[in-house]
């Protein structure tokens, strides 16, 4: 009689463990690194490319991606009002160098590619902007799977004030200024926009030679002015 209840307690610690590592990737954030690696401010420049969080934009695919980040993601295509596609995927939780956030990769695809992408006659979610998010499979197209990322936006769950990104940054090159808290630094050699909207702080990564682009984004999103103290357009570096 013992022997028996020392298997059935036997298997039953057996079976808790097991559950555990089947439910294990489904309750934990996705995306592990040391602590002190992957950090925000740890990025490299690479010719005209950066790396940050382990991706170089322009290489990293995005399935490379997803075996950095984790599984846990979903992929979409949006069309804007006036018909352009954009390709994201959303990481809702990740969890890189002890810091917890959520990411947004912008996935490059020739355009023609992107119109295939839409489900045929499907209406799509409407959205705030005005657009429409059509959801792609769980499992992404092979062609989606091979789509190098070309931008990032990393959204942390801790507040960046300006103080801490002064001391890991340093001072940026421009600074943006807009109406309700709204404002941006802008650092062009890195690729990199810092944004903050009340108390939220957003990373925007391009590669630099894009730079200019994001920058005329946030100008038109934001209605940001220039500061009066920033650095002059004339001594910001020129990207095509």
């Amino acid at each position: 009689m013992m022997l028996t209840r020392h298997w059935r307690w036997v298997l039953a610690v057996v079976a808790v463990i097991a559950l555990g590592l089947v439910l294990e990737p489904v309750f934990r954030p996705g995306g592990r690194s040391r602590p002190g690696v992957d950090l925000p401010w740890q990025i490299h420049r690479r010719g005209d490319t950066v790396e940050i969080f382990g991706l170089t934009l322009g290489e990293t695919t995005l399935a490379q991606a997803i075996d950095k980040l984790g599984q846990r993601h979903e992929v979409a295509l949006f069309r804007a009002l006036d018909g352009h596609l954009d390709l994201e995927a959303y990481f809702r939780a990740v969890s890189l160098g002890g810091l917890s956030a959520r990411m947004v990769l912008n996935l490059d695809l020739p355009r023609d590619t992107l119109r295939d992408l839409l489900p045929d006659n499907a209406p799509g979610q409407p959205m705030p902007s005005g657009s429409r998010r059509f959801a792609l499979p769980e499992v992404p197209p092979p062609v989606v799977a091979r789509a190098p990322i070309r931008a990032v936006t990393y959204v942390p769950v801790v507040d960046f004030d300006p103080e801490l990104v002064d001391r890991h940054f340093g001072q940026p090159g421009e600074r943006l200024d807009g109406p309700e808290d709204i404002r941006h630094w802008l650092y062009p050699e890195l690729g990199l926009a810092i944004s903050w909207e009340g108390e939220q702080t957003v990373f925007h990564y391009v590669r630099p030679p894009m730079f200019s682009r994001l920058r005329a984004r946030l100008l038109e999103a934001t209605d940001v002015t220039a500061d009066a103290n920033a650095i002059s357009d004339d001594a910001t570096p020129e990207y095509s």
